[in-house]
Parts: structure tokens; C-alpha cells; sequence
């Protein structure tokens, strides 16, 4: 048995339960789940070398990982049924992807983990159940840091705040899209730009009503959902010019402007592989 963590799941954390993670192999095989598959055309007998169009990752992470009472806390090592019917009530009943975030490896960093449990066991020591192996499934092919927040509030509607953001993502030759929530002071346009690369966003919104933009999703939503184009000035002529704010690798030098409080929110991918 190998090493104890630390681990929150589902909003519930794994001290509060007397629970560590631990690698039961001596010599685990770890898995960085980054196997890629090029996307190319076909040769023929008028094309020599095929058309490149880019790399896939072939499938999501997926690693094994087993729970125990945490020695340093609990005797009493074997589990009851009621407490591992709690803890697979607590595992096995989220249907979409939640956050596991366990500590990394030379513990410096957390590392957040989005995915589902997909599998449970019970590892037996002499007929009693001692801990219970279990399949995390992620939605991506890694993990990500603990989020970046950067929050701005320039000083009127015609004020900007210019600051930098680092990306410091192990995909450095894609751009990364935060999650930004504007709460407007007043009703008016606001923007937002990367002046690294020289573009901007700039929407309409109205006072104290929140709005929230996930860049990856191509969305922009308030608290009633997704937002109309002609709720935020946007016309079906602007649509080859839209522009979702997106971050390159390195640093981004951001501006903001506009009677409002924005909050930026990013995860770095960290190719790390699996937990053990």
C-alpha cells in the first residue's frame, strides 16, 4: 500500500469522513491517458504525402483509485455496511461530472479532476471489507489547476483597468477560454479585449443583473438563460465578427471597461496523468 491523500468529492471532504485515497500496487501502472490519433486525408496516386489535419486525443483519462479510513485518524480499519453504503451513496450518485480534487504528487498543487465514478469494488482483507477500489472517469484527457480568479471594476462606464493574465497551459498551442461574470452598475455597453492579440468583446447589459460568459461554449446567460443576440446589441450582421475572449499561451495583457465588476475565472490543463 502506497501513499494517503486527501480528497474532496461531490461538496463533501474526505478528512470530514476520516477517508484517504491510497495505490494498493507496489508498482502501479500510471497512465498519462494522452494516446492521440492523426486526422489525415487519403494518399493517392496524385498525392504522395497525405493532408494533415491536426491530432485527436483518442480517449478521456481514466484511472483506478482505492478509499480507506485514514490511518493516522482511525483504529478501526475495516468498514462497516452502513458506512460504505454511505460512501457509495456519496460516489456512485452524481450523474454529471463533478470536481475530485486531490493534492499532486509532490504535493504543491491541488489538481482538479472533472468526471464521474464508474465503477466500485470492495477490497477484502480476510473476509471484512477494508477499502473500496473505485473507476474515476474524467471528461478530458487530464487534469487542471486549482482557478485563477481575477476580479476588476474599472471606475465608470467609460474607465478601463488593464492587467495580465499568464497561461501557463500544458496545450501550448491552443488558446484557453475562461468563464467571466460581469455585474453591471448600471445599464450601458461594457467590453472586454485581449490586447495581445488585439481583440474585443463588448456587449449590453443592465444594471445589477449578472451576466455570464463561457467562452468555450460560444454563451453569454443571465439568471433567466441564454441571452438573445438583440439582448446584447449583437446583430445577425455581426456574426462572422464575434469575438469570445480567449487567452493564447504566455501572458495576455487584458483590458475591461465599463461601469462594472468583472470576474475572471481560469483552469490551467495539466498533463499529469492519473492520480497514483
Amino acid at each position: 500500500m502506497k501513499f494517503g491523500k486527501y480528497f474532496t468529492y461531490f461538496g463533501r471532504d474526505s478528512r470530514e469522513w476520516g477517508l484517504c485515497l491510497v495505490s494498493l500496487d507496489t508498482n502501479p501502472e500510471y497512465s498519462f491517458g494522452l494516446d492521440r490519433n492523426i486526422q489525415k486525408g487519403e494518399v493517392t496516386k496524385f498525392r504522395h504525402a497525405a493532408n494533415h489535419l491536426g491530432a485527436r486525443y483518442a480517449d478521456v483519462l481514466t484511472f483506478d483509485i482505492c478509499v480507506v479510513k485514514d490511518p493516522d485518524t482511525l483504529t478501526d480499519q475495516v468498514f462497516s455496511e452502513s458506512e460504505y453504503r454511505d460512501i457509495l451513496a456519496w460516489f456512485t450518485s452524481p450523474h454529471l461530472p463533478q470536481e475530485l480534487v486531490v493534492m499532486n504528487e509532490i504535493g504543491t498543487e491541488e489538481m482538479y479532476y472533472y468526471g464521474l465514478f464508474t465503477a466500485a469494488a470492495p477490497f477484502m482483507v480476510a473476509g471484512r471489507i477494508c477499502g473500496i477500489t473505485l473507476t474515476f472517469t474524467c471528461s478530458s484527457q487530464f487534469g487542471f489547476t486549482a482557478p485563477d480568479v481575477y476580479t476588476k471594476t474599472p471606475s465608470g462606464s467609460n474607465s478601463s483597468v488593464t492587467f495580465t493574465i499568464d497561461n501557463t497551459s500544458d496545450e501550448l498551442e491552443m488558446p484557453l477560454y475562461p468563464i467571466i461574470r460581469i455585474n453591471p452598475a448600471s445599464t450601458g455597453t461594457v467590453k472586454i479585449g485581449n490586447m495581445t492579440i488585439g481583440k474585443e468583446m463588448a456587449i449590453k447589459v443592465k444594471k445589477d443583473n449578472t451576466v455570464t460568459i463561457d467562452c468555450q461554449n460560444l454563451t453569454v446567460k443571465d439568471t433567466a438563460g441564454v441571452l438573445r443576440f438583440s439582448d446584447l446589441g449583437w446583430s445577425l450582421d455581426d456574426l462572422e465578427s464575434i469575438w469570445f475572449p480567449e487567452l493564447i499561451y504566455g501572458k495576455n495583457t487584458m483590458i475591461v471597461t465599463g461601469d462594472a465588476t468583472f470576474t475572471i475565472t481560469c483552469q490551467y490543463p495539466r498533463k499529469v496523468g492519473d492520480i497514483v
